[in-house]
């Protein structure tokens, strides 16, 4: 399964409530009803906010268990989609 994009720096609000909801529901398997719940917690910070909270601000918002799960995953999306970029970049040597 391929991991949820991390919404860019300026998603809105809501773009970053839908990509908390998707990673939750499709790499956890929250239920959508769950989701929507845990989302909600998620009022007004945008893309930026999303990509510059430590995880004791997202563990904050969400509770312990859940900000901390969502952390994680987003901090190895960003890792992982740094990484694929420098990959691309890189010289091909002849």
């Amino acid at each position: 399964m391929q991991a949820v994009k991390v919404p860019n720096k300026e998603a809105s609000a809501q773009e970053v409530r839908e990509y908390i909801s998707s990673l939750l529901s499709r790499e956890l398997r929250i239920s959508n009803t769950e989701c929507e719940t845990i989302t909600k917690l998620w009022r007004y910070g945008r893309g930026h906010e999303l990509r510059t909270f430590n995880q004791e601000t997202i563990s904050a918002i969400f509770g312990a268990e859940i900000g901390s799960i969502i952390y994680i995953r987003m901090q190895g999306s960003l890792k992982n989609s740094m990484n694929a970029n420098r990959a691309g970049l890189q010289p091909i040597c002849l």
